[in-house]
């Protein structure tokens, strides 16, 4: 808004219909929850003009929240069926992680946060304790899993019952 000083709080902007940002695993309100409303402009918007009006860019958020999704999925490709049937938290939560950095990402000229990288790392370390079957989402796996009970086991008759086996 005219006359506003860079550190006066803004109110987020509302955005319209058409431009509502919702992923598989994280929503425009859970980044808002994460980021700073003046934060979220800043990193989303390329725009001066709209910077200062407080304006949000959806499209820059939601390809923020598609990459994030989609390094998920490449981490539980193998072991879980996608789309997942219900989004744990702990999946939410590391969407929000890695969306909030691939908007810092967008900014190379600024320092990234300490908490924004060490978040980042920690997201990237539990996908690999997922794909390696070492922390588990509590859903079923997309793995083929036995049943339990006996295994019956079918063999051929012997061909050569009463005969003597052949010894050296």
């Amino acid at each position: 808004m005219p006359g506003q000083s860079v550190d006066e709080p803004i109110a987020p902007q509302q955005i319209a219909p058409s431009d509502v940002i919702q992923g598989r695993y994280c929503s425009l309100d859970d980044l808002r929850a994460s980021i700073a409303a003046r934060t979220l402009v800043e990193l989303s918007q390329d725009d001066a003009t709209k910077v200062r009006a407080g304006e949000q860019d959806a499209a820059v958020i939601q390809r923020a929240i598609d990459q994030a999704e989609d390094l998920i999925d490449g981490y539980l490709r193998n072991r879980y069926t996608l789309p997942l049937s219900s989004v744990p938290t702990v999946i939410r939560d590391l969407a929000v992680s890695l969306a909030r950095h691939a908007l810092y990402a967008r900014r190379p000229e600024r320092d990234l946060p300490a908490t924004v990288k060490s978040t980042y790392d920690g997201s990237i370390h539990t996908l690999g304790l997922i794909r390696d079957n070492r922390v588990s989402l509590g859903l079923p796996d997309g793995r083929a899993q036995g049943e339990p009970g006996k295994v019956l086991v079918k063999t051929r008759p012997k061909r050569f019952a009463n005969e003597t086996p052949w010894r050296l």
